[in-house]
C-alpha cells in the first residue's frame, strides 16, 4: 500500500492457503496502539481514537468438509480474542465465517434480526451460538435488504451469506446500516460487505495550510447553502488545494533529490531507510503499553500508574537498606576522600560538565555556573561543603522528570523494553562529579573490564575471544563458554551483594574442538538449566561453536543493509 497512505497489518501462510488481513485508512492508522495474530486465521488489531477504544476483528473460518478438529481450534482462538477485549471498549468482528444463518430469528431474537438469506445450517447456528454467549449481534441481518445485497458469495447459480459483520449489542444504537456492493468483487466469488458506524470523534486536521482552510470553509458554506454560487467557489477552492498539496509535495521530492549528491543527502538515505524499517512495524508509538498481566492500557491515568508502578520497583523494590556500612575503618590511604572540598576540585568537575544537555525540574543549566565564573566556584564550593558536613542535599534535588526510552528491542508496549532516564538538577550532577573524581583515585578496575573504560574497546574484547578460540581449536581442546547478562545493568540500583544475574538471558555455548564425542552436559543457574546456543552475539559480533566467521560476516552485511 506504499503511496497511497493505506496500512495493511497480514497473518497468513507462504502457501497463500488461508490468510486475513486489516486495512487501515490513513487518517486512523497513527491510533494503531496493538496487533495480535492468532495462525493464519484471526487477526485483531486495536485502535485508541480520542477516548474512544476500536477493536477490530478479521477472521476466516474453516471451509464447510474440513475435519471438525479444525474449526472446533477456530472458535476456540476466536473466543479467546474476544475475551481478551475489555469491557467498555468497541469491538467489531468482520469475516468469511463459513456458515448459513437463514432468514428466521427463531430462538435467536436480539441476535439475528430476521432480515438474513438462505437457510440456516450448523455451521450457521454455531455463528448464531458464538454471538449469543458473547452478547453480540449480525449486522447484516438487521435492516430489510434486497436479495442482492444480502448474497456474499456467488459461485455459478449458487448463492449464499457466509461473510458477516458482528458487534456488541451495547453500540446498536451507532450502527446505522450493512450491505452488499453487488458490482464489487473484493475476491474472486465473494463480494464487499459494507457496514456504517457513527461514533463522535474529534480528529485533528490541518489548520496552518491556507488553501487546505479556505477549501473547508467553502464545505461549510455550501453545507449550509447549496446555492450555485457557493458550489461554484467550493469547486475552485478544491482545485486550488489538491494544486497546492501537488506543489508542495513536488518541491518536497525536488529538495530531497538535490540533497542526495551532498553529504548531508547521504545521512539522508539512512534516515528514509529507517522511517521504511519502521513502517514496517505493527505499532510505532507507544502511548499505550500493558501491565503486568500482558493486558493494553489505554486511558491515561492507568498508563501513569503502570509507568510510576514499574519504576518504583525497579528502583526501590528488593533493597532493604541503600546505606552499606564500610568493614573497614579510614585510614591514611582514604582520609583525603572525607576532607573539605576545595575550589580547584569544583572548577575541575565543571569543566568536565558537558553543555547543551536537557535540564531537570529547576531549570538550571550547567552553562549558567560556567558564566559567573569565580564567583559560581566560591558559592558552590561553600554550598557543597555544607552538603558534605550536614550530609543532606536540597529537597529540590530529589525531584526529578523521568523519560522511558525505548531500547529498540523485544516489545515496543513492555515497560521491561525501556530504560528510565531521568532529568535532574545539573547542580546536583555537578557536585556527584567531584565526589565520583575522589572514588576514581581510590578505586581500581581490573584489566578484564572493557568498554566504559578509557582506552579499553570493546573490540579487543572480541579479538581476545577469537584469539582464545582459535587457540583451542588448534590444541584440539573443548572450549565451554557462558555468556552472562546482568538484569537490569543500568536501570536500577545496587543490591547489598551486587548486580543480579539476568536468567533469561545468560547463554551457554560449547565448541567441540575435540571431536572426541564426549556427553554433553548441562549448566545450570540455581537450578534453572542455562538454554545452549550453536551461536552467540557477543558485543556486536556473531560467535559460531565452530570457531567459523562466515555467520559474523553476514550478520555484519545485514546490519549494514539496515543502516
Amino acid at each position: 500500500m506504499e503511496g497511497t497512505g493505506f496500512k495493511l497489518w497480514y497473518t497468513g501462510t507462504a502457501a497463500n492457503n488461508n490468510g486475513v488481513g486489516v486495512l487501515i485508512d490513513k487518517s486512523l492508522k497513527i491510533g494503531v496502539v496493538d496487533v495480535k495474530r492468532l495462525g493464519d486465521r484471526i487477526i485483531l488489531v486495536k485502535l485508541v481514537i480520542g477516548d474512544l477504544v476500536l477493536n477490530v476483528i478479521s477472521a476466516y473460518a474453516p471451509q464447510v468438509g474440513l475435519n471438525g478438529n479444525s474449526k472446533r481450534e477456530f472458535w476456540e482462538g476466536l473466543e479467546d480474542m474476544v475475551s481478551s477485549v475489555p469491557v467498555g471498549e468497541k469491538l467489531f468482528i468482520g469475516g468469511d465465517l463459513n456458515g448459513h444463518v437463514g432468514t428466521s430469528s427463531t430462538s435467536f431474537e436480539g441476535v439475528h434480526g430476521g432480515f438474513g438469506f438462505g437457510t440456516r445450517n450448523q455451521e450457521g447456528e454455531e455463528i448464531l451460538n458464538f454471538a449469543l454467549a458473547y452478547d453480540m449481534f449480525i449486522a447484516n441481518t438487521f435492516f430489510r435488504k434486497r436479495k442482492s445485497h444480502l448474497v456474499t458469495f456467488s459461485s455459478g447459480q449458487h448463492t449464499s451469506q457466509i461473510d458477516f459483520v458482528l458487534l456488541r449489542k451495547e453500540d446498536r444504537h451507532a450502527y446505522l446500516d450493512c450491505k452488499v456492493i453487488p458490482g464489487e468483487c473484493v475476491v474472486s466469488q465473494h463480494k464487499l460487505v459494507v457496514a456504517d458506524f457513527h461514533f463522535k470523534i474529534r480528529l485533528q486536521r490541518n489548520k496552518h495550510n491556507k488553501a487546505i482552510k479556505e477549501k473547508k470553509d467553502c464545505y461549510k458554506r455550501l453545507h449550509q447553502d447549496k446555492c450555485a454560487d457557493n458550489i461554484e467557489k467550493y469547486r475552485i477552492a478544491k482545485k486550488s488545494a489538491k494544486r497546492a498539496v501537488s506543489r508542495a509535495r513536488g518541491q518536497a521530492y525536488d529538495d530531497l533529490y538535490q540533497r542526495l549528491d551532498t553529504k548531508q543527502g547521504e545521512k539522508d538515505i539512512y534516515r528514509m531507510a529507517k522511517i521504511r524499517e519502521r513502517k514496517t512495524r505493527d505499532v510505532n508509538q507507544v502511548k499505550c503499553i500493558k501491565d503486568e498481566a500482558n493486558q493494553l492500557l489505554v486511558k491515561n491515568e492507568e498508563i501513569k500508574n503502570r509507568w510510576k508502578e514499574y519504576f518504583n520497583k525497579l528502583f526501590n523494590g528488593g533493597n532493604e537498606s541503600s546505606t552499606i556500612e564500610l568493614d573497614e575503618p579510614f585510614d591514611d590511604n582514604n582520609r583525603g576522600f572525607v576532607r573539605r572540598i576545595q575550589e580547584y576540585e569544583v572548577k575541575e568537575a565543571l569543566k568536565r560538565m558537558k553543555v547543551r544537555k536537557a535540564m531537570g525540574p529547576d531549570g538550571i543549566p550547567i552553562e549558567v555556573w560556567r558564566c559567573l565564573g569565580d564567583i559560581a566556584i566560591v558559592w558552590l564550593t561553600k554550598l557543597f561543603n555544607t552538603i558534605f558536613r550536614t550530609n543532606r542535599m536540597p529537597d529540590e534535588w530529589r525531584r526529578s522528570t523521568l523519560v522511558p526510552i525505548f531500547k529498540n528491542k523485544a516489545d515496543v508496549q513492555s515497560c521491561t523494553n525501556y530504560r528510565g532516564i531521568k532529568l535532574m538538577s545539573h547542580t546536583m550532577k555537578l557536585w556527584e562529579r567531584v565526589i565520583e573524581h575522589r572514588l576514581w583515585k581510590m578505586t581500581s578496575v581490573t584489566q578484564n573490564q572493557f568498554g566504559f573504560m578509557p582506552g579499553r574497546s570493546t573490540m579487543e574484547a572480541i579479538f581476545l575471544l577469537r584469539q582464545l578460540m582459535e587457540r583451542f581449536r588448534e590444541q584440539k581442546r573443548d572450549l565451554h563458554m557462558v555468556f552472562i547478562d546482568l538484569e537490569k545493568a543500568y536501570d536500577k540500583t545496587l543490591e547489598a551483594k551486587g548486580f543480579r544475574l539476568s536468567r533469561s538471558k545468560t547463554e551457554y555455548m560449547k565448541c567441540d574442538f575435540s571431536a572426541m564425542g564426549y556427553e554433553d552436559g548441562d549448566v545450570s543457574l540455581d537450578g534453572q538449566v542455562v538454554p545452549k546456543k550453536d551461536t552467540f552475539h557477543y558485543l556486536r559480533s556473531m560467535l559460531q561453536k565452530e570457531g567459523d566467521i562466515d555467520e559474523d560476516v553476514s550478520h555484519r552485511i545485514k546490519a549494514g543493509w539496515l543502516k
